[in-house]
């Protein structure tokens, strides 16, 4: 918020604080990248079960953050 102004008003022994100002910046919060190990015998078993590659089984288990059940999931609905 640029320029920001406060204003107290006091209301039968209660305090109103009222913020204005001029343009609102709203800026998006980055959230860290979080890097998932994921063993072998994990993207194996995902391969396997989903008759997919071994790439594309450990794509699936970065993206569901090394969950099995979802990354086959989510490669069986992928066709």
């Amino acid at each position: 918020m640029e320029n920001p102004e406060v204003a107290v008003l006091d209301m039968q022994g209660q305090k109103i604080f009222q913020v204005s100002g001029e343009r609102i910046t709203e800026k998006e919060l980055e959230k860290p990248e979080k890097k998932v190990t994921i063993p072998e015998e994990d993207v194996r078993l995902v391969a396997d079960q989903t008759g997919k590659s071994m790439e594309e089984a450990e794509r699936a288990l970065e993206e569901t953050e090394g969950d099995l059940a979802k990354a086959i999931l989510l490669l069986q609905t992928k066709g």
